[in-house]
């Protein structure tokens, strides 16, 4: 699959009513998930959106770790 085509855009309204998570829940997930390497993020278009994408292979490669670990 073509890497751009795993950017996707979400507001933070969108990103409560799936999750239940609130702005300030969802800047702290974020932030956590970036400083481990399994969430990147870049601003398109104008007005400028953050759009997001999941890095699989550090995600996976953690999660086996972890399950190893278990």
């Amino acid at each position: 699959m073509d890497k751009e085509t795993r950017w996707i855009f979400k507001t933070q309204r969108e990103i409560q009513e799936e999750t239940g998570l609130s702005r300030y829940e969802q800047e702290g997930a974020r932030r956590e998930l970036k400083k481990r390497g399994h969430l990147e993020e870049i601003y398109k278009g104008i007005p400028r959106k953050v759009n997001y994408r999941i890095n699989w292979d550090k995600f996976n490669s953690d999660w086996d770790k972890w399950i190893k670990e278990e």
